[in-house]
């Protein structure tokens, strides 16, 4: 009997193990505001292009008045497929069509308005833009858009209610006649002067209530479920704020959509978001390829460089947003050439930054797994697949991944992403590197969200660490991934980086800062008279002819220039660093310049490289030397105007490569 009772005892708690072992842990209970289907879909496109094509292309407008020609509107080449092939090689998922501007102009043939491309001398009258982008779309595999302004200063009803009307057909239009639309672009902009049928005047609306937009977003809702709609606080995605494609360093999904409305003067805030937000509206960073949004020829050569458009991508994509980038078709109805090869040599980087991502597949291990379950586990975030997550209990809101990746590898990127479907969570992390035998931070971040791609200290180790230092909820990470890049980029930093380059500066505290050069000469007096203002700028406040000037430059001959004085001074008064005007904007400079003759040592009678002996003095008493460097030259023929390409390419850029290169370690710039 007793041996029995205790086979029965040791009966029930087996069952009672296997009973608790087979209870299935459930997964993390979704946290605050969540995302839609349609908002799930538009986040993983990230990439894709705005098209500012339009009445302004060819008045040279950025914004036309409204009372234009249609007979204006005529490009000699439009091909829209050109536009569709650029923006696919590009690694664009789509483009978004400037249909009708402020102006107006309609690019379909509406019923609603004479106003559009039937009354133009394109294909006779017979075109219709929009049915040709989107058949150049599905031929390519694109989403297209639609951006449609609120603001009409072409029809003279704006301001009325039958202008809501008219505004309503032409958005049904567009929404029923050319196949899937993926988003819909409502512009902040709303009211101003205008020609609006011949009036000519200025018409303001009430930007809360004019639009009466509940009932124009149930029109988008009816037509095009699938479709996100765009305005200054959405209602599914909202603007960042700026027009410079730099989202948020801590960048919320979440945002307390009530308190903001299309035009709303606290656009500002819009950029980060608000962190437990009402609802989920994403940040959308839109930004233009050039300075302007319509093609301008003068143009043709400020196309953003290669490093611009790679910083964009790191302060746009890798915080948390989308980017929309802006191609200005040109009047042949063509995207340019010179855009064209940007967004390839764009191209190439990202794919070969990212296309190996070291910690794919290796060994991953963490502080803590939801319930020990293998649904949970931590190599679900080094999988590939964006559907699997590691995950920790609901009381554990700060925990570690670590990955293993068995040999040492070279990375200064890291990509982190939430399984979004349960909310956005986390705001504090660190990365951390293997070293030595001990743990060692690389890089650090707030939010993550749907994606995070953050530059972190070059580091050569074999195992790294994601720490999660502050969440709202259990943390839910579906992908660590580890990169390294392919292109050094200067204007994308580690914080880590930046920190130890700007040590000695802050430790600095005290420097001095001279300004010299031949407008020393005049001292402030020409011709006999005073002039007014600060001395350095003479040339222009007295409207002094270059071949005067350069007069004063053929006396500047400082004999009593001695080097280890100035840094015995700047030394004595508890000085750490000196900044010296290399060249002011009246062009000339103060050492042995390669690039021009009008420099100290060809145009001057002193001859001897100032900047070179103050250099070497530093040098000697440890004191940091640093260049003041004028953009602007009232010298140099190409300084002004058209030609600033030229003269940035063939001589500042020089001028400065030899400044960084010729006199030592050089503090600030």
């Amino acid at each position: 009997m007793k041996i029995g009772a205790k086979y029965l005892l040791f009966s029930f708690f087996v069952l009672l193990i296997a009973v608790s072992s087979c209870k299935e842990v459930s997964e993390p209970p979704p946290f605050g505001a969540l995302p839609s289907q349609r908002q799930l879909a538009w986040h993983e496109l990230e990439y894709y292009a705005f098209v500012h094509f339009n009445m302004n292309t060819f008045t040279d407008y950025e914004w036309g008045t409204g009372g234009e020609s249609p007979e204006t509107f005529n490009p000699t080449d439009l091909d829209c497929r050109q536009w569709a092939k650029v923006c696919k090689e590009a690694g664009m998922k789509g483009i978004i069509i400037t249909a009708k501007h402020h102006d107006g102009f309609c690019l379909w043939p509406s019923e609603y308005t004479e106003h559009s491309v039937k009354n133009s001398p394109w294909r006779d009258g017979k075109g219709d833009l929009i049915r040709e982008l989107s058949e150049a779309c599905k031929e390519y595999g694109l989403k297209m858009g639609i951006y449609l302004s609120p603001w009409d200063r072409n029809h003279a009803d704006y301001g009325k209610p039958e202008y809501i009307t008219y505004f309503r057909n032409q958005l049904k239009e567009l929404l029923t006649n050319y196949g899937d639309i993926f988003e819909v672009w409502f512009d902040g902009a709303n009211g101003g002067s205008g020609y609006y049928g011949g009036a000519n005047e200025t018409r303001n609306v009430n930007r809360q209530t004019y639009y009466d937009w509940e009932n124009t977003i149930k029109i988008v809702r009816e037509l095009q479920p699938n479709a996100v709609i765009f305005s200054d606080a959405g209602p599914d995605v909202r603007w960042v704020g700026n027009e410079k494609g730099i989202g948020s360093e801590t960048s919320w999904a979440t945002l307390n959509r009530d308190d903001y409305y299309a035009g709303t003067p606290r656009y500002k805030e819009l950029t980060a978001g608000n962190k437990g937000g009402t609802h989920w509206v994403p940040a959308e960073v839109d930004v233009s390829i050039r300075p302007g949004w319509y093609y301008h020829e003068e143009e043709d050569d400020q196309v953003k460089s290669l490093d611009h458009l790679l910083t964009i991508y790191y302060q746009s994509i890798g915080r948390n947003t989308s980017l929309l980038l802006n191609l200005p078709v040109d009047r042949r109805g063509l995207v340019h050439e010179n855009d064209v090869e940007k967004l390839k040599a764009l191209k190439n980087v990202i794919d070969n930054t990212f296309k190996t991502d070291f910690a794919l597949g290796k060994k991953t291990s963490a502080s803590d797994v939801r319930g020990n379950d293998n649904r949970f586990t931590a190599s679900n975030a080094t999988d590939g697949n964006k559907e699997t997550y590691w995950a920790t209990d609901d009381d554990v809101l700060t925990a570690s991944l670590e990955v293993d990746l068995d040999e040492p590898q070279t990375i200064d990127n890291v990509v982190i992403q939430e399984y979004i479907k349960l909310g956005q969570r986390v705001d504090a992390f660190t990365i951390d590197a293997w070293n030595d035998g001990t743990w060692e931070t690389i890089g650090e971040g707030t939010s993550i969200g749907y994606k995070r791609i953050l530059p972190v200290t070059e580091t050569t180790a074999s195992k790294f660490r994601l720490n999660i230092t502050s969440s709202m909820a259990s943390p839910v990470i579906s992908n660590f991934a580890l990169h390294k890049s392919s292109y050094k980029n200067y204007l994308v930093e580690a914080s880590g980086s930046f920190d130890d380059r700007m040590a000695w500066w802050r430790d600095a505290r005290f420097g001095m800062f001279i300004h010299w050069g031949a407008y020393a000469v005049p001292a402030g007096i020409y011709k006999g008279r005073e002039v007014s203002g600060i001395g350095e700028w003479i040339m222009s406040s007295a409207k002094i002819p270059v071949p005067e000037y350069e007069k004063f430059v053929k006396q500047f001959n400082p004999v009593k220039f001695n080097a280890e004085e100035w840094v015995d001074i700047a030394k004595n008064a508890g000085m750490k660093y000196m900044v010296i005007t290399s060249k002011h904007h009246d062009g000339f400079c103060l050492w042995d310049s390669k690039v021009s003759d009008y420099d100290i040592m060809d145009a001057a009678p002193y001859q001897r490289d100032l900047l070179k002996e103050l250099a070497e003095a530093c040098e000697k008493a440890g004191i940091k030397l640093c260049f003041y460097h004028s953009i602007m030259d009232w010298h140099h023929p190409d300084a002004k105007g058209e030609n600033f390409a030229k003269y940035r390419e063939e001589y500042l850029k020089p001028q400065l490569k030899e400044l960084l290169t010729d006199y030592g370690n050089i503090g600030v710039l």
